[in-house]
């Protein structure tokens, strides 16, 4: 889990879009109870939260919210007999958060008044 902390650190520093997908509630049978995935930008990902369809709707959802670039709750029910479930046969729910990291907005400072001057120091205290 530490070296998935690590990725998101690094594709936040490079300024590289992402989403991270958190199961947050499981009920009944399901792929896994818990786990945390990264979703790039261009549909690869590090982690997983189970693998088969249930993984391929959060993919799928993730990539709309990284576009969006609004997070997002997800709500799955894994059984292929009941009204909105996914094709599955495990019987059990899951919850996904998912919350998107978008690059950061660049500042471009035109002169080096005394104004922009402030402005830069500032900015650099915000990072």
């Amino acid at each position: 889990m530490l070296d998935l902390y690590e990725r998101a650190s690094e594709l936040v520093k490079a300024n590289v879009p992402f989403a991270m997908a958190t199961i947050i509630e499981s009920k009944g049978s399901t792929p896994r109870h818990s786990g945390k995935m990264i979703v790039l930008e261009e549909g690869g990902i590090i982690g997983t939260i189970g693998g088969g369809l249930a993984e391929k709707t959060v993919i799928d959802r993730a990539l709309e919210a990284i576009k969006s670039g609004k997070s997002e709750m997800v709500e799955m029910i894994l059984n292929s007999d009941a009204p909105d479930g996914l094709p599955m046969h495990c019987g059990g729910g899951l919850k996904v958060f998912i919350e998107v990291h978008v690059t950061r907005p660049s500042l471009v400072l035109a002169g080096g008044g005394h104004v922009n001057m402030s402005l830069y120091k500032f900015a650099l205290e915000l990072g």
